[in-house]
């Protein structure tokens, strides 16, 4: 069962619950603080469920985190218990190599207030305040600056780098959609021997500091452009775990 009190403990939210901008961009800062992006579930081959009260129990009762299609689901839920006027759309992402997913690649918000935002905490590793919709200036955050702009009857997101070249990170637009409507996707990138959700364990989580993440053995920290990495020192199933709570406040899930 949904419960909103709980959730807002689970994101240690001690705000007001006034449907507007602030509480917004705190919940959003929040959400990608202490619900990390994770695939552990897929790693273990572990089956999903989309359904609210199953992403729920996952992500609020038993404290663990997500993929995309999970947390923006369940962040949809949030915000419209709580009064947002809030759409599930579906974009698709540009990847390094000129590829561009196909359409239900990842799933965001966009949420309308005085004027509309898109919001994403499916994804550590952009920004993390919502963005504005409709406006023409670069949107700075965390130290990286972005740039929302009309694109093939939607919208394209560009990312400036160290280097001052911008470089789109998805494209989308503001067409409603049900969860349900990127359940093949989910499908595709929960099993197939394909999808980069299959080949590691990934585990991602924002930070005061900027972000951290576990990508297998690999330990990446990032502070704005920069960027610190390691690899765990011993190939132990207890190093990695310890790293997984120590960083991201999670255990792993046992059959």
């Amino acid at each position: 069962m949904f419960d909103l009190a709980a959730y807002l403990k689970r994101l240690r939210y001690e705000g007001d619950a006034q449907p507007n901008l602030a509480t917004l961009r705190a919940l959003h800062s929040l959400h990608l603080k202490h619900i990390p992006y994770e695939n552990l579930d897929i790693m273990q081959g572990l089956s999903y469920n989309l359904e609210p009260e199953a992403l729920f129990e996952k992500m609020v009762v038993q404290k663990r985190g997500g993929f995309c299609y999970e947390l923006n689901g369940l962040f949809a839920c949030l915000l419209r218990a709580m009064g947002f006027s809030c759409e599930i759309v579906s974009a698709r992402i540009h990847q390094a190599d000129g590829k561009i997913g196909e359409e239900f690649d990842h799933a965001l918000l966009v949420v309308s207030l005085e004027s509309m935002w898109i919001a994403d905490v499916g994804n550590a590793r952009w920004f993390h305040q919502p963005l504005r919709l409709n406006y023409e200036p670069p949107q700075e955050d965390s130290g990286r600056i972005y740039q929302v702009v009309p694109h093939d009857e939607g919208y394209l997101l560009l990312l400036e780098g160290a280097d001052g070249a911008q470089a789109p990170q998805y494209q989308f637009t503001t067409r409603p959609r049900e969860l349900t409507d990127f359940q093949p996707m989910c499908d595709y990138k929960w099993t197939s021997p394909q999808s980069r959700f299959t080949q590691d364990r990934i585990c991602s989580r924002v930070t005061e500091q900027g972000r951290v993440m576990l990508y297998g053995r690999r330990f990446l920290k990032w502070k704005g452009w920069e960027r610190e990495e390691r690899v765990l020192e011993s190939e132990s199933e207890a190093e990695f775990e310890t790293a997984l709570w120590e960083y991201f406040g999670l255990t792993v899930t046992r059959e």
